[in-house]
């Protein structure tokens, strides 16, 4: 398999699963994000409720201490009304800070008002004489009518808060069931996706792995083929073939070769040449260089001189002009 291919498939291996929690995580971001809003949105709307049940609190402890004093002239009735007086704005300004809806701010802006008129006439009252029976009667029918349309007007604000926190949970609930549903869809579908596409890559890969197999078995089987034509053919020719390795060790010897130095191949294995092919001068007896340290000094084609011989016992006299090649394959005759 060429590289560039071979790379490729792996990338897109690795890349599936990549994508795939990408996909995930940007799909779970903005699940998680809808959520977070929804519930923002569920947690200011019971903010708002809290607040605005307090400020009605508020209203009507101001009545009922009114309602109390105006009835026995007893200052006493008037605590809860100042107290509630100066709890009563910061509540409204929490709740503007709370609503931005134009229609909500808006009543919240006309109840103000209204309370603020309420109050103004409730301080008048508790600063006026006693009045007859019959007029305290009326009046405080009055302030109790304008108490109930301040408190109508908050309980319709409440109403719309409580509205829309409602369909903020019942949104909250059906995302959920739907991120849920849409999570479980999305990892079927990416898991066979991913199973798919690592399968028909690794068919790929195995193919390819199987081709490179018998590609080396073909070669091998070549290689073993020639190897055995060629060590045929030297065991078979007549000229005798030493073989040494870069140490200058015996390393293959065929048939003329053992007969020549009274060695077998099994027996020379491993032994120096030196010790295997002993060479003289025939005419001085000296010893003449060995042709594989001759290779290995020169690094060139050694020819053998002329009048040489090997040591006696080996064999009664060897004469040869073969050369000797820097391979340290040396052929006697």
């Amino acid at each position: 398999m060429e590289p560039r291919l071979y790379s490729r498939l792996l990338l897109r291996l690795l890349a599936l699963p990549i994508a795939a929690l990408t996909v995930f995580a940007l799909i779970l971001g903005y699940g998680l994000q809808r959520i977070q809003e929804s519930a923002s949105t569920v947690d200011r709307a019971d903010v708002v409720i809290l607040h605005g049940n307090r400020l009605i609190k508020l209203m009507v402890d101001e009545e009922t201490g009114l309602r109390g004093f105006l009835l026995s002239r007893n200052p006493v009735f008037l605590q809860p009304l100042h107290e509630a007086d100066q709890q009563i704005e910061p509540e409204f300004t929490t709740l503007f800070t709370l609503v931005h809806r134009p229609d909500q701010v808006a009543r919240l802006h006309r109840l103000q008002d209204t309370h603020r008129q309420w109050e103004q006439k409730a301080f008048q009252e508790s600063n006026s004489p006693p009045l007859d029976t019959s007029a305290m009667e009326q009046r405080m029918l009055q302030r109790k009518q304008d108490m109930d349309s301040q408190r109508a007007q908050m309980d319709e604000f409440l109403n719309i808060v409580i509205g829309r926190r409602a369909e903020h949970s019942a949104a909250n609930i059906e995302i959920n069931q739907y991120a849920r549903i849409g999570l479980v869809l999305l990892v079927a579908l990416v898991a066979a996706v991913l199973i798919l596409e690592t399968r028909r890559i690794f068919l790929k890969l195995t193919s390819a792995y199987n081709r490179q197999i018998q590609e080396i078995e073909l070669r091998s089987a070549e290689s073993y083929v020639r190897e055995q034509w060629l060590n045929i053919t030297i065991r078979s020719i007549g000229d005798a073939v030493i073989a040494c390795d870069t140490d200058g060790n015996v390393d293959f010897m065929n048939l003329v070769a053992e007969q020549l130095t009274g060695w077998t191949e099994m027996q020379a294995k491993g032994k120096s040449l030196h010790e295997i092919f002993r060479i003289f001068n025939e005419e001085t007896r000296a010893a003449v260089e060995n042709p594989v340290d001759k290779v290995r000094r020169l690094g060139t084609v050694v020819g053998l001189a002329n009048h040489t011989f090997l040591s006696p016992g080996m064999a009664p006299k060897c004469r040869s002009t073969t050369a000797v090649r820097p391979s340290a394959t040396a052929p006697a005759r």
